[in-house]
């Protein structure tokens, strides 16, 4: 299953016409949903034609640092964010009066066994009820009666959360398990999803991944979502990844996994081995990895996910990759990428390496950071937009494409191509996961 997650409504774009057939689910975070319900409603009901979807209830926001909460007030002073404001009236007790007066949100606030079933039930009725509410309000379902179905009904309801680490897993614990059983009691006719989220560093502790498989394999869920913060396939080492699969390994046999941010690693062991991981979710040119807490400030930068090797790469690197099958067209479309964009694209120009350029274009944008005055290249709109449908339709190839090579066996042996072919082009840092997957695959697929 294809999961794409809702950033911002300016993607809508990358989300429906030709790409709503190109993923199965989308997923919402509910701080969106309670600021801008009516907008989402709109979306999903017309553009979006009644898309599947899930929403995150991101309870898990309010254990942290309260600041990371905060924006700034008219008058100077900080004040906490609209949306997670409208959130914690909706999730009532026993967040709501703590998080206002600037506590974070511990275990023991959990304790009473009644107010614990009663935020279940909250958060997930905000779940089951919003949009098609919204949408009924503005008469968008209408149509969706007259054809029997009834519109914007989430795929399941997820249950709240809490952030687990090496230190404060023996106290999130119980309390997770405790509101995973609380929302499957009070959503009995619903599927019910439990989420998972730990640091990545907990994969190493074994006794710790031993309780947990155990806790939430005998959750009465359907399906168990899983988020490691700040986990990137990409650059996690060897040992890591392959913890990282035997957790799926070991949890699958009790309950299937949808993993909330993944990249063609974890597509690869959906797709091709039988551990039960039956969806991978991402954003639209990013979210295959992610922090729980989230990242202040940056620029954006210009960059093209290169197929073979599964990656967003720099243009300047891209461009060095690619260079060798810009002697034309058709030796670009067979080596490099023939999606719907890089067609178009390569039809702007008769000479593929101008072409290929439409991927790159910048301009320069200067700005202060701390003592000293920085300049950065920032992508132009035309040249963002390319990359993002670009990366879209590549994420798409990867999750459907059928045919010669699709298989464990091959996805290894292509893997080894490109990680052989690349290595002295791109260098070793641009390359090594494809090496590390490759040996990690094929540990899984022996202790399978």
């Amino acid at each position: 299953m294809h999961l794409v997650r809702f950033g911002t409504h300016a993607e809508q774009k990358y989300l429906t016409g030709d790409f709503l057939g190109t993923y199965d689910v989308l997923v919402v975070n509910a701080n969106m949903l309670a600021h801008t319900a009516s907008a989402m409603a709109s979306f999903l009901a017309e553009p979006a034609q009644n898309k599947a979807c899930i929403i995150d209830p991101q309870t898990h926001a309010f254990q942290h640092d309260i600041s990371l909460l905060m924006t700034q007030g008219k008058d100077g002073k900080p004040k906490l964010r609209a949306s997670m404001t409208k959130l914690l009236n909706i999730y009532g007790e026993p967040i709501r009066n703590k998080v206002l007066a600037e506590r974070v949100v511990t275990p023991d606030d959990f304790a009473d066994t009644e107010v614990t079933r009663e935020f279940a039930r909250r958060v997930g009725e905000f779940q089951e009820k919003t949009l098609f509410d919204r949408a009924e309000e503005q008469g968008l379902t209408k149509y969706y009666e007259f054809m029997g179905i009834r519109p914007l009904t989430p795929l399941a309801i997820v249950a709240p959360y809490y952030y687990m680490d090496s230190e404060t897993f023996a106290d999130w614990l119980p309390v997770n398990v405790e509101l995973a059983k609380a929302c499957a009691e009070a959503f009995p006719k619903s599927q019910v999803y439990a989420e998972l989220v730990i640091e990545k560093e907990l994969l190493y502790n074994r006794q710790a991944i031993d309780r947990i498989v155990t806790e939430y394999g005998n959750l009465p869920v359907s399906t168990i979502l899983l988020w490691i913060s700040e986990f990137s396939e990409h650059n996690a080492p060897e040992d890591l990844l392959y913890f990282y699969g035997a957790l799926i390994r070991d949890l699958g046999k009790m309950r299937p996994i949808t993993m909330l941010y993944g990249s063609y690693f974890s597509v690869a062991i959906m797709r091709f081995m039988q551990l039960n991981l039956t969806g991978v979710c991402h954003g639209p040119e990013y979210g295959e990895d992610r922090s729980v807490i989230p990242a202040v400030g940056g620029l954006p930068v210009s960059r093209f996910y290169y197929p073979d090797v599964h990656k967003r790469v720099r243009y300047p690197d891209a461009y060095r990759l690619v260079k060798p099958f810009l002697e034309s067209k058709d030796a670009y479309q067979q080596n490099v990428c023939k999606c719907e964009m890089c067609r178009e694209v390569m039809r702007e120009n008769t000479d593929p390496d101008v072409a290929f350029g439409a991927y790159g274009k910048s301009h320069p944008v200067t700005f202060q950071r701390k003592y000293q005055v920085v300049t950065l290249d920032y992508p132009d709109p035309d040249t963002h937009d390319k990359c993002v449908r670009h990366y879209m339709w590549s994420k798409f190839r990867e999750y459907a494409e059928t045919g010669e090579g699709q298989s464990l066996e091959g996805v290894i042996a292509q893997l080894s191509r490109t990680y052989e072919f690349y290595l002295d082009k791109a260098g070793f840092a641009e390359v090594r996961h494809c090496k590390t997957w490759t040996d990690v695959l094929r540990s899984l697929s022996q202790g399978q």
